[in-house]
């Protein structure tokens, strides 16, 4: 039999809490009706804009993704010489020349840096599009983009540091720039592990070498055949350091050069304090005899002496 629970009228009287707290919200809302729409619209809004920012973000991922990839694309094309008969009949997407084809990549990477700039691709683009101005020899501007792609770039993994330094120091190189193309191969060098390290040493020397610095451009190549005796960038180093000696041996067997002789005067600078002499005496004499001195005599005219002049009569008395 179930227990009966008695209530008393005080507790029937009293009012319900939920029913109670609703209708203070409901209160609440008619009364500030046009904040809670507000606050409301607020939030969907935010909402709105974070979904669009990141549909944005997102978005323009992807088409830098895209347009990198077709920059490469570009750059692995073959040339129109280099097709096979297959794909030539399928089709293939060629250039006709390696020019043509750099042309093609050259723009197509400088619009993902000028139209993704800040993203990872656009990074990436400015490294590609170095590479691809020094394989077309225009070295001034690989140079300007190898500096500009590092200086963005503080932070890059030491791998990725060491192509674009080497890239850097060869293009400079190939200007002519030896100074500047030591200082970075001497930046690769540094890195104990980096897997161009006998490139550099032996980059390093050629410098030393342009430079006139034999002793260093030696002791950089023998620093290399100690440390990589078996790359392909250090095969030929015995024979340099051989060549580096002779050369050294042949400055040092060179006489001093003997100091210059001073030039003999001319004759008609040899004469010339003779000729002054001659002109005082001259003017002196005139000044005795209460005459004007006689003008100065041009370079040719031969020298004569001043004429004597006659002692003047005494007036009689």
């Amino acid at each position: 039999m179930a227990k009966k629970i008695k209530i008393s009228r005080k507790q029937m009287q009293r009012p319900d809490e939920f029913i109670t707290w609703f209708d203070r919200a409901l209160d609440y809302v008619r009364e500030h009706s046009l904040e809670a729409v507000l606050g409301v619209a607020a939030v969907f809004v935010a909402l709105a804009l974070g979904q669009g920012i990141i549909y944005y973000q997102d978005s323009r991922r992807d088409a830098s993704i895209l347009a990198l990839s077709q920059a490469l694309m570009i750059l692995e094309a073959p040339l129109q010489k280099d097709l096979t008969d297959q794909q030539m009949l399928s089709g293939v997407w060629s250039y006709a020349s390696a020019e043509e084809r750099s042309a093609a990549a050259s723009a197509q990477l400088g619009k993902i840096i000028k139209d993704y700039p800040g993203t990872p691709q656009a990074r990436q683009a400015r490294l590609y599009l170095a590479g691809v101005q020094r394989d077309a020899q225009d070295y001034r501007a690989a140079v300007e983009s190898y500096n500009a792609y590092l200086q963005a770039n503080p932070n890059l993994d030491p791998e990725i540091r060491t192509i674009a330094l080497m890239g850097l120091a060869t293009s400079h190189f190939d200007l002519g720039n030896f100074q500047e193309a030591f200082n970075a191969f001497q930046q690769i060098i540094s890195v104990p592990d980096a897997f161009n390290r006998d490139e550099a040493l032996v980059g390093a020397s050629s410098c030393e070498e342009n430079l006139g610095r034999l002793d260093e451009a030696i002791a950089l190549l023998k620093q290399a055949e100690e440390e990589y005796p078996d790359t392909v960038a250090t095969r030929n180093v015995p024979i340099k350091i051989r060549i580096l000696e002779k050369a050294k041996e042949m400055v040092q067997a060179q006489p001093a050069p003997s100091p210059t002789p001073k030039k003999a005067a001319t004759p008609e600078k040899a004469a010339a304090p003779e000729k002054a002499l001659v002109q005082e005496k001259a003017a002196v004499q005139n000044k005795t005899a209460g005459q004007e001195p006689a003008p100065r005599p041009s370079a040719e005219a031969p020298l004569s002496p001043a004429p004597e002049t006659a002692p003047k009569e005494a007036a009689p008395q």
